[in-house]
């Protein structure tokens, strides 16, 4: 069967669009590849990354049009990207980024997961960013995953995964 699915839409910042959006994908996903487990794995790697956007979104000072989501499906890779404004002035783009970056030093997803929980288990309860949904999107997702931030102070997450390993 050949696949080719795109989708690219802007997004309101509200929570319930995190559950419609997820809900849609995982359904689309079931109903043309009959895996259940593969549309709750790309459904969930889209709502950590939707609701990371909503969380640390910089929604008062920048023009919503710029919160973007886009899904592509081939027979060959699924990419799930979030773009969303944040704030220059915080040091949330940077926390994230640096996420990313530090999942991709571990030899495998599981042991980035497992040092994370353990390093969310030792913060202190009052810590806001535990990026832990990102830890997930790589770990239970089996998606890698990709940043840049650009002149317009706008942050892109891609998540990628091959096919074959969904």
């Amino acid at each position: 069967m050949e696949v080719d699915i795109r989708l690219n839409t802007p997004l309101g910042q509200e929570w319930e669009s995190v559950e419609a959006l997820r809900v849609a994908i995982v359904g689309c996903l079931e109903a043309l590849f009959r895996n259940r487990d593969f549309g709750q794995a790309v459904g969930m790697v889209s709502r950590e990354l939707v609701e990371n956007a909503i969380k640390y979104g910089d929604w008062e000072h920048s023009d919503p049009s710029l919160f973007q989501f886009s899904f592509l499906l081939s027979n060959e890779e699924i990419v799930v990207q979030v773009s969303n404004p944040v704030s220059a002035d915080e040091n949330t783009p940077k926390e994230l980024l640096d996420t990313i970056d530090w999942i991709k030093q571990f030899s495998s997803p599981a042991e980035a997961y497992m040092t994370r929980m353990q390093q969310v288990a030792e913060q202190p309860k009052e810590s806001k960013l535990s990026c832990l949904g990102l830890v997930r999107v790589a770990y239970e997702g089996n998606f890698s995953l990709d940043a840049c931030m650009d002149d317009n102070n706008v942050i892109h997450i891609k998540a990628t995964s091959k096919v074959e390993n969904q």
